[in-house]
């Protein structure tokens, strides 16, 4: 074995052993649970109850809640059920969380007996924005809902969960504050996926328009 590949080999090794010291570090050493960064709060409360056109009702107990169990690992949520005043057929479900304690939102639809099924990425139109985010389809046998979420760390669309989890890494390690967000959006499936998604696409318009500049780009990022 010539000296090129030796070194390169024990390259290899120095770094899964950096990986894995790191990972032992984050996961062994006690630690305070994550807060998230003071502004996290702010971004949260921001969140109205009317939204333009959007009549909404606070939901947040509700969706922290599963059969009487409180869901300790989500440490902030606030969730609303919005109703369009003009078209009363047009219904959502907006929750935005603290993105440093959840769990993949497939994974909550199916422990709430939907089947779910991945859909291609696609980019919703906020503004002059562009926003390349996430969706499922979830079929249930009284009703099928379309959900179109992303997440957003420090003001930047977080595209993958190997993205996301780098991230958290490196954050536990150095102990930063982020504000790191999951925001979804829930729409019964009407004729189609195109419609549910431009429905979606219509209240998230609206939510940008009215949402306090000084927390928007936390949800919208600050890319155009």
């Amino acid at each position: 074995m010539n000296k090129s590949k030796i070194k390169e080999k024990a390259g290899i090794w120095t770094a899964l052993a950096v990986i894995i010291l790191s990972v032992s570090f984050v996961y062994l050493v006690p630690r305070a649970k994550y807060k998230g960064a003071p502004v996290t709060s702010g971004v949260l409360n921001a969140v109205p109850e009317n939204v333009k056109s959007w009549q909404g009702t606070d939901i947040s107990g509700m969706n922290n809640q599963e059969k009487g169990h409180v869901y300790n690992f989500i440490s902030r949520i606030v969730a609303y059920q919005y109703e369009n005043k003009k078209v009363s057929e047009y219904g959502i479900s907006f929750i935005i969380l603290d993105a440093g304690n959840f769990h993949y939102p497939k994974v909550c639809f199916k422990g709430s007996g939907f089947v779910s099924e991945e859909l291609p990425e696609q980019t919703l139109r906020i503004g002059k924005k562009r926003l390349k985010v996430r969706l499922l389809l979830n079929k249930k046998k009284n009703g099928s809902l379309l959900t179109v979420y992303w997440i957003c760390i420090d003001k930047h669309i977080v595209r993958t969960w190997t993205e996301q989890k780098i991230k958290q890494l490196y954050y536990s390690l150095f102990n930063k504050d982020r504000v790191g967000l999951m925001i979804r959006v829930d729409v019964p499936l009407t004729k189609n996926i195109k419609e549910s998604f431009d429905i979606a696409e219509e209240f998230l318009n609206d939510l940008y328009d009215v949402f306090p500049l000084d927390y928007r780009d936390y949800i919208f990022s600050s890319l155009e």
